[in-house]
């Protein structure tokens, strides 16, 4: 295995601590034995939804599972950045987010300059508030509704 993939290699070692084999890890989080064995291997990546499962089903960490701590207990408490990620609603807000920075070519290391308060982070993740929203929706020059996932419909009314 890769020395390099340490999201792949703590999958491989918490999967097979608990006693699963690939297809029943697969089965718990909706995804293939290949897949799964590709993610072991760091032939692939996966999507945060998915990422959460699996900290879940193996009983740890966001932050275990990608190298930023070596403690694999999982508190009672899910972490704000996994309670962040398991919001559908704030999944399709990142999604807009990142597709609109590629679209403008822009790094999403600049959104921080955009807004427009102070607002607070959480791991380098901006924790954006309703004045920074609205000063990316008029950088960008999308409707609020488009920026936040409510909507198809980038053009502002």
């Amino acid at each position: 295995m890769d020395s390099g993939n340490v999201f792949g290699q703590r999958i491989f070692e918490l999967r097979k601590s608990a006693g699963m084999t690939q297809k029943q890890l697969g089965e718990a989080v909706g995804l293939s034995m290949q897949a799964i064995n590709d993610i072991e291997k760091g032939r692939r990546e996966t999507t945060i939804s998915k990422v959460i499962l699996l900290a879940k089903t193996l009983k740890t960490t966001l932050d275990y599972l990608v190298g930023e701590t070596d403690d694999v207990t999982r508190p009672e408490e899910p972490g704000k950045m996994e309670m962040f990620f398991s919001d559908e609603k704030n999944v399709a807000f990142m999604g807009r987010l990142f597709l609109l920075c590629k679209e403008k070519r822009i790094p999403v290391s600049e959104l921080e300059k955009i807004v427009v308060s102070g607002a607070s982070r959480y791991s380098g993740i901006i924790a954006y508030d309703f004045p920074s929203i609205c000063a990316l929706a008029d950088f960008f020059d999308v409707s609020l509704d488009y920026l936040v996932g409510r909507s198809d419909v980038k053009e502002k009314r």
